[in-house]
Formats: structure tokens, C-alpha cells, sequence
């Protein structure tokens, strides 16, 4: 006993003289969930008498040169012991939330089962029990070789020197033992079980835990990292100032918007939605269209489209002018439209989606190329006019993100009994998208719209129109509208054979997009009288990831392949 007593203490000692450099972190790290608030409880969802599924977490204020972060879930039954249920590392810096049972980054394993994934708390013991959660922002990407073998005392001795910054949220948990069976045994986490295991002579090799105190952590040393309930006394950050409520309770998602910095957005369950006249509006005009696949929810200030924003009619057939890019879902893509909205002193003009379709494809102004001059049409910035969209009205993005730059004729098509009184979509100031005519069916009298596109409604108080002529859909928005909230889907995440995609000069031939019953996807077409392609299926190892193989006039004609994930 006294030979393991000393490991445990020089172990220690060690640990102290890595962790030093944690006691400095800059902690303007902001740790939240849309489900639980620090010192709050875990939802039983989270746990084995649940749904087993890792709860959402979200967080802001990473430093200035964050390459990437850590994400650890532990729980101490006792002073000579530390569980672990969670460990990620090498998430990318432009992570800003983890989905209700989503992972990022390299998952490690856990103290509960040989799974290289989230374990749910199960305790056997009696009493509340504290879990929490750990968010580190790193300098550089950690390189570890074995994933099954990372525990959170060998994470945070590789990244000691690394570390910028730090955040934690506790919160409690307690089962109802009515629930609990013998079966449940193999999965418990408090210390009676595993003195028990003890006693009996069941000796488990020593976890570099094992000590008589457990090894300092980042946030061990001073007060925590300030949280969004302290008010004033958190760093300051680009959404303040923002008097409507925060958004409550259920899935976070993530936001890449540029160039304001990104917020991150908590869109409610079916269970949470908050009913109110216009939320079911905005529900309608999706029901009423017939895209089922499409959900919304509400809050008390935005209805949330939520979406994988790949249509299900026809698409990419018809380009002459294509960038290479070939259309992959995006699941979880949140479109949120403010339920009260007021017009703007000033017209919003954006290089990103402007607003939705009513079946989830988000819609762009008639370029591709920036921002434009309102007032000046440019021809040379015209995606219709250059040969760039599908004969239904859109194209894939740098993102390989599906998207309208025109009017959605292909969607419009779909819908059954579609008429002047049809909402097509919703901008992101709130407004609602008609056809070309008037609601009651008249024509709109020729300079009746504005720049945007749009008129004074004498119900909605204003209303997008979509039109045979230039901008064709929205070119701005007339409304006030958030830009740090608004969804906009990133390069997917693999090698860098799809990472310097550019138009070849001059039109290409005979380009088809076509799918076959095990979802491969496959865009080819014909340039200077050679054959090129691109396609995808998805892959076999993760719902979020596609094997892809391509010949494209960017990389000269060579055959590449390989693996692309969404965030």
C-alpha cells in the first residue's frame, strides 16, 4: 500500500508542475447550455434513465489564437477518486456548440465503458451528485495516438503548455431509484460500488487519478470564469445590447455569420416551442406547402426553420457555368424569423442567405461575388445571367451548401394548389416571400416594388415578391435584423482537394447531377472536350461524413478522393 501511495503522490507532484501554466488561462471563456444552467441539475434525458444522450453545450469569448479546444465531463464520488464520462479534444476553433447527442473533434474514452463516446451518469448510490463540465481553448492541436487511452489527467498534462483559456458549468444529478434493476449494475459511477469491488479483490490496474487529492485543475486557483448570469461582470461581446430575450431551452447551433461575430443560437424543442399567432404563421406557410421534412419551432421573439437545406426537387441540371461544387445536406441548419417585425432606418444588405424558402433552402440576392450596389444593377454579378444556377433557380455554394439566387421556380412547382396567396418563404427581418403577383392575384404594377423587392402589406406590413426580371427575390432586407444569428453553412471540414474550387473559363457541357438508391450523388459534365466529375457517398463510419471522389478542372483532371465531414 505504501509503495502505491508514493506513485500516487509523485504523480501528483507532476501534474502540479504541468498545470501551473492553467492557473494563468485567460478566463473570458463563456461555458452555457440551452438545457441546464450552472448549479442547476442535468435533465434525466442525459442520463441512463433517459435518452443517454450527451446534453448540448455551448460558449463564446475564445482568445485571439484558439487552434483548438477540449471538452471534459467529470464527477469526484470522493476525494481519492475522479469518473470521467466525456472527453473530446481537438475540436476545430470555429466550433462554437455541440448538438444534443452530436460529438466534434476526436472523442477519448470514458471511466464507465470501453466506448470511445458520451457515457451517461447512472449512479447506484443514493444522494445528488455533482457532474461538470470543462471547456479549454488551446494554442495548437494535441497529437495523440491512441483516443482509447486518453483520460483527463494525460488531456490536461499535454495541454498545459498550450492553454489559453478555460470555463466550467456544474450541475447536479439524482435518480429515482424506482427505475434502477440489478441490470443496471455494470454501469454505475459512486465510490460504494467501487469499494465494494475493492474489498472483494477485484484491484483494477491504477488510473493516474488514484491520490489522496486529486490533481488541480485549470480553473483551480481563483474566482470561475464569469457567465452570462453575472451580468455586468463578464467580458463584453458583440451581442450586447440585444434587448430581446435570449432564446430558450433545447438545441443549440451553431453560427459561422460573418463578418460580425458569431452568436450561438438555442432553437427550442416540439415540447418547448412557445405558441403564439405568428409562430403558427410561419408553421403554416411550411405545412400549407407541403414540406414535412421542414420543422418549426418558436421562442417568444424568432420562429427557427430547421432544415438539411437540400431540396427534394430536381437540381444543379442546367449550369453552364459551374465552381465545381456539388450539393450536401446540411442537417441542422436553424433559419430564425423575428415574430414582431419592425422596418429599419436603413436597408440590410449582406454577402450571405437573406432569408429561407418554406422548404429550408436558405436565398441569396442575385450574386455570388459580394455585396451589392443597390441602386446600380451589375450584369457581370448576375448568377442567372452568367449561366451559374439550375433550371429550378439555384447552385451550390463554396459550402456545397444547396441554395436559391432566384425565384425557386422548381420549389413553387411542388407545392400543391400553389397560388398568389402562397407564402414561397421569409426574409430574415420577418417578412414573408410572394410569386409575382399581388395576394389577390393582380398584377404588380411595373416600378410598384422597391429596391429590395418588396411592397407595404396591408397585413404583414411589408412583403418580398419574387419577379421574371432582375433582382428576381430578395436584394435586401427592409427590416431590422440580427446578422450575428443568422445561419450561414461552412466548408466541410477534410483534405484540401475541395478546397480551391474555381470556375474554369468559359461555359461547361452536358452537366447532369444524378442519385442513386444507396444516396451516391454524382455531378458530372464535359469541358474542352474532356470528362469531369464529382461524387459522394455517405460514409459507413459517421452520419455527418461523405466519401468523396472527383476529376476536376481546378486540380488539372486528377482522379482524388477522400473524406468530408460537416461540423
Amino acid at each position: 500500500m505504501r509503495s502505491q501511495s508514493n506513485a500516487k503522490k509523485a504523480y501528483l507532484a507532476l501534474i502540479l508542475s504541468l498545470t501551473a501554466p492553467f492557473l494563468l488561462a485567460d478566463n473570458g471563456l463563456v461555458l452555457t447550455s440551452g438545457v441546464m444552467q450552472d448549479s442547476g441539475t442535468l435533465p434525466p434525458k442525459y442520463s441512463c434513465d433517459g435518452d443517454s444522450l450527451s446534453p448540448p453545450l455551448a460558449w463564446s469569448g475564445a482568445p485571439k489564437g484558439t487552434q483548438s479546444l477540449v471538452v471534459i465531463m467529470d464527477h469526484e464520488p470522493g476525494p481519492d477518486d475522479i469518473h470521467w464520462y466525456w472527453t473530446l479534444y481537438n475540436i476545430p476553433s470555429s466550433t462554437q456548440a455541440l448538438r444534443e447527442g452530436s460529438s466534434a473533434g476526436t472523442a477519448g474514452g470514458n471511466s464507465v465503458n470501453a466506448q470511445l463516446a458520451y457515457a451517461p451518469p447512472c449512479s447506484k448510490g443514493p444522494g445528488l451528485k455533482e457532474y461538470t463540465f470543462h471547456l479549454y481553448a488551446l494554442s495548437e492541436t494535441l497529437a495523440i495516438s491512441a483516443s482509447s487511452e486518453v483520460t483527463p489527467m494525460s488531456l490536461r498534462s499535454k495541454m498545459a503548455d498550450s492553454l489559453l483559456a478555460s470555463a466550467s458549468l456544474s450541475v447536479g444529478f439524482e435518480r429515482s431509484f424506482a427505475s434502477v434493476d440489478d441490470d443496471d449494475a455494470s454501469a454505475g459511477d459512486d465510490t460504494d460500488n467501487r469499494t465494494a469491488r475493492a474489498e472483494n479483490g477485484d484491484e483494477r490496474p491504477p488510473r493516474p487519478e488514484d491520490g489522496g487529492e486529486r490533481p488541480p485543475r485549470p480553473e483551480d486557483g481563483g474566482e470561475r470564469p464569469p457567465r452570462p448570469e453575472d451580468g455586468d461582470e463578464r467580458p463584453p461581446r458583440p451581442e450586447d445590447g440585444d434587448d430581446r430575450p435570449a432564446p430558450e431551452g433545447g438545441q443549440a447551433i451553431e453560427s459561422t455569420r460573418t463578418p460580425s461575430s458569431a452568436v450561438v443560437v438555442a432553437v427550442p424543442s416540439a415540447q418547448q416551442s412557445v405558441n403564439s399567432a405568428a409562430c403558427a404563421t410561419v408553421q403554416a406557410s411550411v405545412a400549407d406547402a407541403g414540406f414535412s421534412d421542414v420543422v418549426v419551432t418558436c421562442d417568444k421573439s424568432y420562429a427557427y426553420l430547421v432544415s438539411d437545406t437540400y431540396p427534394d426537387h430536381d437540381l444543379m441540371n442546367g449550369i453552364t457555368g459551374t465552381n465545381e461544387q456539388i450539393p450536401v445536406p446540411a442537417e441542422g441548419n436553424a433559419a430564425p424569423i423575428p415574430l414582431a417585425p419592425k422596418l429599419a432606418a436603413q436597408k440590410t444588405s449582406i454577402d450571405a442567405a437573406l432569408g429561407i424558402a418554406v422548404n429550408g433552402v436558405p436565398i441569396y440576392d442575385y450574386s455570388a461575388q459580394g455585396e451589392l450596389d443597390l441602386e446600380n444593377y451589375d450584369a457581370k454579378m448576375d448568377t442567372l445571367k452568367l449561366g451559374q444556377l439550375d433550371i429550378c433557380g439555384g447552385h451550390a455554394g463554396r459550402g456545397d451548401d444547396y441554395h436559391y439566387h432566384a425565384k425557386p421556380v422548381c420549389m413553387i412547382s411542388a407545392i400543391e394548389n400553389a397560388s398568389a396567396t402562397t407564402i414561397l418563404g421569409w426574409g430574415y427581418d420577418g417578412y414573408p416571400l410572394f410569386g409575382d403577383e399581388n395576394p389577390d392575384g393582380s398584377t404588380i404594377n411595373k416600378g410598384a416594388l422597391d429596391v429590395c423587392n418588396g411592397q407595404i402589406d396591408s397585413t404583414f406590413g411589408y412583403r418580398y415578391h419574387t419577379s421574371e426580371e432582375q433582382p428576381y427575390i430578395f436584394q435586401c432586407l427592409v427590416g431590422e435584423v440580427d446578422t450575428t444569428i443568422l445561419p450561414r453553412v461552412s466548408p466541410m471540414r477534410g483534405s484540401s482537394i475541395r478546397s480551391d474550387l474555381k470556375p474554369p473559363r468559359g461555359a461547361v457541357e452536358n452537366l447532369q447531377h444524378s442519385e442513386t438508391v444507396d444516396g451516391t450523388r454524382t455531378l458530372s459534365y464535359t469541358y474542352q472536350g474532356e470528362d469531369y466529375y464529382s461524387k459522394f457517398t455517405p460514409s459507413a463510419n459517421d452520419a455527418n461524413c461523405f466519401d468523396f471522389e472527383q476529376r476536376t478542372i481546378s486540380n488539372n483532371g486528377k482522379v482524388e478522393a477522400g473524406t468530408f465531414c460537416r461540423e
